[in-house]
């Protein structure tokens, strides 16, 4: 398989997962004590995407990636928003409302999504790279993990008080950012094998 066939794998993981991540953040889980967006699962598979492509192909590739990625997000918000704004068939003309309810949430979580999704993987590129230079070749695990840490907490921190300050109790937004942060740093430290894997495969 060609290197560039693989990276197109690599961004349509990437793309897809943005695509419908807004969808799915509307609905807010619990894993024992963390209550988070659902879509924190699938977000935190975008920074290892970007890292291996920063780790391959450099910089100006995954800046590329992240804005791909934009463009993702907002078709896919105004895909949502015409679906809402659709008249109902008469028959399920019951079921538009908890629908309109729920998916008319997604302009407020695009706005939050696209400002912390753009900071957070803009600064993991900037910081994988940082790390790269000062550590040479080596240590992939270590500027995977730096770089995703922060860039996740950054990311985490304004997406939650944008998309959810006022729509949540005050008292249970800590919780909120904190709960969806420690996943998120789970999997970032569970998706470092996957990193060198990925890695390996696309030099291969």
């Amino acid at each position: 398989m060609k290197k560039e066939t693989k990276f197109l794998i690599i961004l349509t993981v990437f793309l897809s997962v943005l695509s419908i991540i807004n969808l799915v953040s509307v609905k807010l889980v619990q894993l024992g004590p963390l209550v988070f967006p659902f879509g924190a699962y699938l977000y935190a598979l975008t920074f290892p995407c970007t890292d291996v492509v920063s780790e391959i192909w450099g910089k100006e590739r995954a800046k590329k990636m992240v804005y791909l990625g934009i463009l993702a997000t907002v078709l896919a918000a105004i895909i949502t928003a015409l679906a809402v704004s659709h008249p109902p068939a008469q028959f399920w003309d019951g079921m538009n409302e908890p629908f309109s309810r729920i998916f008319g949430l997604v302009p407020r979580l695009l706005l939050a999504s696209l400002i912390a999704y753009f900071f957070g993987q803009i600064h993991d590129i900037w910081a994988f790279h940082f790390w790269k230079a000062m550590t040479g070749p080596r240590f992939l695990w270590l500027r995977n993990n730096l770089s995703t840490m922060v860039s996740q907490f950054l990311d985490t921190t304004l997406f939650n008080l944008i998309a959810f300050l006022g729509e949540v109790p005050d008292a249970d937004l800590p919780k909120l950012i904190l709960g969806a942060y420690f996943l998120k740093v789970m999997i970032a430290v569970l998706d470092t094998p996957v990193v060198y894997l990925l890695v390996r495969w696309v030099r291969g």
